[in-house]
């Protein structure tokens, strides 16, 4: 039962924590300390909510909806 509740908690707290930390320019592999109980969670909330957030570098063309691969 613990294998499928450490996969459950991955699945809702872990991927979700890891696509924040990748947007907000910060090491995803912050995401992982929440796997610490307790205190894991707080540390990465406190992280993100106290860190510069950085945009990651990206093409600076953001196609929209009306955009039909043309440049």
């Amino acid at each position: 039962m613990g294998v499928i509740t450490t996969f459950g908690f991955a699945l809702i707290v872990i991927i979700p924590l890891w696509r924040i930390c990748e947007r907000a320019g910060l090491q995803p592999a912050i995401s992982l300390l929440a796997l610490v109980p307790w205190i894991g969670f707080v540390l990465v909330a406190a992280i993100l909510a106290f860190s510069a957030w950085q945009p990651p570098v990206t093409d600076p063309h953001q196609p929209d909806l009306f955009d039909r691969g043309r440049r």
